[in-house]
């Protein structure tokens, strides 16, 4: 999903006047960024989106925009849609064992989508 996301934002960049090799190094970088400091940091994800945000300026208005246009919801949906998936095929896997160490078939299956 985080390279959906990657794309979007540098797509849009290009859209808006950026040469796509900038607009995909600066999304890139974005997004490590971020991750990095909620890893290092104590602070709950949205204490670092508020500690960006200044009033009236450009962060805030696109975080109002990814949150009018239901950013979190197509997340979560997607997520759960992931989720949905993963136990239909574990519960496949179940029916036809791939032998003893096939524990938590749902878990790992699932953690595909989350690796980095």
């Amino acid at each position: 999903f985080a390279y959906m996301f990657i794309d979007a934002m540098a797509r849009a960049g290009v859209k808006n006047g950026m040469k796509k090799s900038d607009a995909l190094m600066i999304a890139a970088q974005t997004v490590l960024g971020s991750a990095k400091m909620i890893l290092e940091s104590d602070e709950h994800p949205w204490q670092l989106i508020d500690n960006v945000c200044s009033p009236g300026g450009t962060t805030i208005e696109g975080v109002t925009s990814l949150q009018a246009d239901g950013f979190e919801a197509a997340v979560h949906n997607a997520v759960d849609k992931a989720l949905d998936k993963t136990y239909i095929i574990a519960d496949a896997i179940e029916l036809f064992p791939l032998g003893k160490n096939n524990l938590s078939v749902a878990g790992k299956i699932f953690s595909c989508f989350f690796r980095a």
